[in-house]
């Protein structure tokens, strides 16, 4: 049957979630192993706070599948879950780094830092495979660790692209931010999953 084909005229890069996180495992009998696939996942709140409602002697595996349409959003989370790991190394910074909007000189750095070796890692499946995140964060086709490299290495050459192209990258983003902010009072698009609003 023939259906009507709607192509979205505006992406839309929902970096941040909008709603509180909750455990995806919550309705799963404690000893049952665990594969979800979170379609759409956006940010990594979901699995990050089923992990850590889990029982700290618990043993049953937890396989998170996460798929998007925006490959910068997986870019960004691989990014976050893999500095996790790393946490010694990005301690104090993985907050700044995944939400401000602004970073300092030492969390551009770590970023930068990160993203190139992330980069090394990423030339193929197998590669990526051997390295030290290639254990948990797997990759289902060459084509998406591509595309999560073509991310990471924009990060990485932000900052060498010429003055007048970083002025009018940097003019774009403030104007956007300032048309939206006078277009509405007050933004709570994120403000669910920050926690409660005092007033």
């Amino acid at each position: 049957m023939a259906h009507q084909f709607s192509w979205p005229r505006t992406r839309y890069l929902y970096a941040i979630g909008n709603t509180p996180a909750v455990c995806l495992t919550r309705d799963v009998a404690p000893e049952e192993n665990v594969d979800l696939l979170l379609l759409g996942c956006g940010d990594p709140r979901n699995v990050l706070f089923t992990v850590f409602c889990e029982q700290s002697q618990s043993v049953r595996k937890l396989d998170f599948t996460c798929c998007d349409v925006e490959p910068a959003v997986l870019a960004r989370n691989v990014i976050l879950l893999s500095m996790i790991y790393d946490a010694e190394e990005y301690t104090g910074d993985i907050w700044n780094i995944f939400f401000h909007m602004y970073l300092s000189d030492t969390s551009h750095t770590y970023l930068v830092d990160h993203c190139r070796k992330l980069v090394g890692y990423s030339e193929n499946i197998s590669r990526w495979n051997r390295s030290p995140y290639g254990s948990f964060l797997r990759m289902s086709t060459e084509y998406t660790l591509s595309e999560l490299r073509r991310h990471w290495t924009l990060y990485v050459n932000m900052h060498n692209l010429p003055a007048d192209r970083l002025a009018t990258l940097h003019n774009a983003f403030t104007k956007q931010g300032q048309s939206s902010s006078t277009m509405h009072d007050t933004n709570l698009s994120s403000a669910r999953s920050a926690g409660p609003l005092h007033q």
